[in-house]
């Protein structure tokens, strides 16, 4: 088994000193207490028996020296959402340090979700999605049946650390908002399967 580093290219495993990045339970918590990511323990497990060791390390710890992993693996860096910029300029960052396993590119790419239509646009399949502005006639939004088979993503990013938003809410007047929220194509709304 090997990591992937580049689309034509795989490092083996055994020997590998792996950074999992992950984030901070809450915006008040220090680097080390850590979101209760239920993907970590797997995963870690399974570099293991891999031969490699890992790290679990919050994305914006000011104190990792991620020069000094072998790889760094994307996995829940759940308030990236939340500092967007921050967050981009952090990949590509280590990306220049070490091996971002998740390449930074991809990362841009797949943190705003307009990613998705142009993925259903090229056929792959996709969740039904309905796609929500601030233009947009709200009223069958605000019904409770129409919300019983659908949850709301943000236009960046997903937030699997709070509920799924079950209204149409939108940045309060200036607030920070992203490209997607200002110009895009709005909120996706997923249909539950």
């Amino acid at each position: 088994m090997a990591l992937t580093a580049a689309p034509d290219e795989t490092v083996p495993v055994i020997g590998r000193n792996v950074a999992v990045a992950c984030c901070r339970r809450s915006t008040e918590a220090g680097p080390t207490d850590l979101y209760p990511d239920p993907d970590a323990g797997p995963l870690q497990a399974a570099l293991s028996e891999l031969g490699a060791r890992s790290t679990l390390v919050a994305w914006d710890d000011p104190a990792a020296e991620w020069g000094s992993f072998s790889d760094i693996v994307v996995s829940s860096t759940w308030d990236s959402v939340d500092r967007p910029v921050e967050y981009l300029a952090w990949a590509h960052r280590v990306a220049a340090q070490s091996v971002l396993v998740n390449p930074a590119p991809v990362i841009e790419w797949c943190l705003d979700k307009v990613h998705q239509r142009r993925l259903a646009a090229a056929g792959v399949p996709m969740v039904p999605t309905t796609w929500v502005t601030p233009e947009d006639n709200l009223p069958r939004c605000l019904r409770p049946s129409w919300w019983s088979s659908r949850r709301s993503l943000r236009a960046v990013g997903a937030r699997r650390a709070t509920p799924p938003v079950t209204r149409c809410s939108w940045p309060r007047p200036g607030a920070p908002t992203t490209r997607a929220n200002r110009n895009g194509p709005g909120v996706p709304i997923k249909d539950r399967r």
